[in-house]
């Protein structure tokens, strides 16, 4: 009987060190403690939340009126929104236009026939990218297959002939040893791309790169005609300065009608247009016009 009680004796006192080496087991290997400070993700140029941006408009009935803005997307992943528009009191005589302008807008250029017709795979041809919406012309321009050690001038070409309707002069440039040329340039124009009274300002601006003996930056004119030495626009395009007004007519031209949510991709900013058009018949007076960016999730 003494020796089954020594043995139940020690059994008890392993059960109990058991039970005191587990209480002592390490509930964490450490812990990183982070504060976050979370900022709006999507906000329109200038803001850092969702206050509103306020402008003041004068206009007759009849009328319409456009507004230029810019909403950024500061998140890692892409963001979509709903652009609803309200107005105070009773909208009744506005509708409102919005539409999404490209940051960049990239144009190739190329050689032409007598026919106007494009002249593909021999290598002759540019490309011109440019800021679609910003208060200087800021642009890439790359071209080859041009006459080696020759001066060009790129030049917004406005009908009638000679161009200068107004016109613009961009730059002028030295194609190298290979016919080459690649560069970048920022410049003023002080116009929106096309601009009145260009017989084409309904439809877009044409781009030329001419020989620059062939054209006077002074006057925006060309003063010689050499067509199978000039590069071409494939199509025409539309640029605002946004240090001016931008017409109702040039909205469109510069990018899409906004039909649907706004999707803006990751660490990108958008170019807005906003155009306001008001009846004939409307009652005279001050009206908001509000439009909110709602997160779509």
């Amino acid at each position: 009987m003494k020796k089954v009680t020594k043995i139940g004796i020690v059994a008890m006192c392993l059960i109990i060190a058991t039970t005191l080496v587990t209480a002592t087991l390490l509930t964490s290997y450490g812990s990183v403690q982070t504060t976050a400070t979370v900022r709006q993700s999507i906000v329109f140029d200038g803001q850092e939340d969702n206050s509103p941006i306020e402008h003041e408009i004068d206009v007759f009935g009849g009328c319409c009126k456009c507004i230029k803005e810019k909403i950024k997307n500061r998140a890692c992943v892409e963001g979509i929104v709903d652009l609803d528009t309200t107005y105070s009191p009773d909208g009744d005589g506005i509708t409102t236009t919005i539409y999404q302008v490209p940051q960049f807008t990239t144009l190739a250029l190329n050689n032409k026939d007598a026919s106007w017709v494009e002249i593909d795979g021999d290598g002759i041809e540019g490309t011109l990218v440019f800021e679609t919406m910003k208060t200087t012309f800021d642009y890439e321009f790359d071209a080859t297959g041009l006459v080696a050690d020759t001066d060009y001038s790129l030049i917004y070409y406005a009908d009638p002939w000679a161009g200068d309707n107004p016109g613009a002069f961009i730059g002028t440039f030295t194609a190298d040893g290979t016919g080459t040329i690649s560069t970048t340039g920022s410049v003023d124009l002080g116009m929106n791309l096309p601009s009145e009274p260009d017989e084409n300002y309904l439809d877009g601006a044409k781009i030329w790169l001419v020989l620059a003996c062939d054209y006077d930056i002074n006057t925006q004119e060309m003063i010689a005609w050499n067509m199978d030495a000039y590069l071409f626009e494939h199509e025409l395009v539309a640029y605002s300065d946004c240090n001016l007004e931008c017409p109702c007519w040039l909205a469109p031209l510069l990018g899409e009608e906004i039909t649907d949510n706004l999707v803006i991709p990751a660490q990108t900013n958008i170019g807005l247009v906003f155009c306001y058009n008001f009846a004939i018949n409307i009652a005279p007076g001050i009206y908001t016009i509000s439009t909110e960016a709602i997160p779509i999730v």
